[in-house]
């Protein structure tokens, strides 16, 4: 059986050939639950963790220090192609292309935001990971973005008063997985939640009946559109398209793409979860940061993910629905009284 590594650090050694070991340590156990191939680490697992995972899986984690692997989270196979498909840039010119933003831009210079409207803007790093190197302007502070120049193109668009983050998971065989991510105030990921993982599609998200029909109907056209021109250019593994729901002058809109990611999601890592774990509808991955590690009891429906030396302790949960999965995650908080969860359900 081939083994696998676990390349987090997929972004940074695909765009600027930086491998990130700790990134991968911070991480790699995910595979333990979701992927029974060896793992190539360098890390030390105490006996007590692999137990745990052992007594949740019915399999301890094999480790090897070295030998063959697969790339478990993106392949960096053909990198020309990988590189285009995961751009920023490539994903905003689609956005201008079909006229979907007139407020979205590439710039290469600040002279290029001459005109802006009054608006509050977004500017960032089309490399950067979400949440970071991210900088709010308007007209008159057009400066603040001149740090990002340095690095190259920048993209510009409208700073939307977000309110729903979710993404469709698109399979190679075409199969489409719908779910809602869960984030900060600093548009960072915490999670992601299932309403229905076993009918996971834009009707089982939480929010869905807060929009309006014509607005969803809109989206499920530009969907189609982002996933044909994606597998025209040459997208033949699974990737998923990142969306959120904003206020506008009181109603509430879809962005129907933010970004592509081509690899596996941390969304993705919820929906295998899922289907190796539970047994109802409901589900969610949740990250917390914990002042000190407490190992929670073996049970199959609040699965304790992380070693408790990372940088985040991570948690999958399931229950009937929605309202079961709330009072799940209090009792999970009551287990956990040094745990801080950045999100709520």
């Amino acid at each position: 059986m081939k083994s696998i590594k676990f390349n987090a650090d997929y972004e940074s050694v695909l765009f600027s050939n930086r491998p990130a070991p700790v990134i991968n340590q911070a991480l790699e156990f995910l595979a333990f639950f979701v992927d029974e191939r060896p793992l190539i680490t360098s890390k030390k697992y105490t006996e007590e963790y692999l137990g745990y995972v052992e007594a949740i899986t019915g399999r301890k984690p094999v480790l090897k220090k070295e030998g063959q692997a697969e790339n478990f989270w993106g392949k960096l196979v053909n990198l020309p192609l990988e590189k285009k498909l995961n751009s920023k840039i490539e994903s905003s010119k689609f956005i201008i292309d079909q006229k979907w933003c007139d407020h979205t831009y590439i710039i290469h210079s600040l002279e290029e935001l001459n005109g802006l409207d009054d608006r509050l803007y977004l500017a960032k790093n089309p490399f950067g990971m979400s949440g970071q190197n991210f900088v709010t302007f308007n007209k008159c502070a057009v400066d603040k973005v001149e740090p990002l120049l340095k690095y190259g193109a920048v993209i510009v668009e409208p700073f939307f008063d977000r309110k729903y983050d979710f993404s469709h998971y698109v399979f190679p065989d075409g199969k489409k997985i719908c779910y809602q991510n869960l984030v900060d105030g600093k548009f960072q990921y915490r999670g992601t939640l299932f309403n229905n993982y076993q009918n996971a599609s834009i009707e089982n998200l939480g929010f869905y009946s807060e929009i309006s029909k014509t607005e969803w109907d809109k989206f499920q056209e530009q969907l189609e559109s982002i996933i044909s021109f994606y597998r025209a250019e040459g997208a033949v593994d699974g990737f998923s398209i990142d969306s959120f729901v904003y206020l506008e002058r009181g109603e509430l809109k879809i962005r129907a793409m933010s970004e592509i990611n081509y690899r596996r999601t941390m969304g993705l890592v919820c929906y295998l979860l899922a289907e190796k774990f539970a047994t109802t509808p409901w589900c969610a991955f949740l990250l917390a940061k914990a002042t000190q590690h407490k190992v929670i009891p073996v049970d199959k429906t609040m699965i304790q993910l992380s070693p408790g030396d990372s940088r985040y302790e991570m948690y999958f949960l399931s229950a009937s629905d929605r309202e079961n999965g709330k009072k799940r995650f209090v009792e999970l908080k009551e287990l956990l009284p040094d745990c801080q969860f950045p999100v709520e359900l």
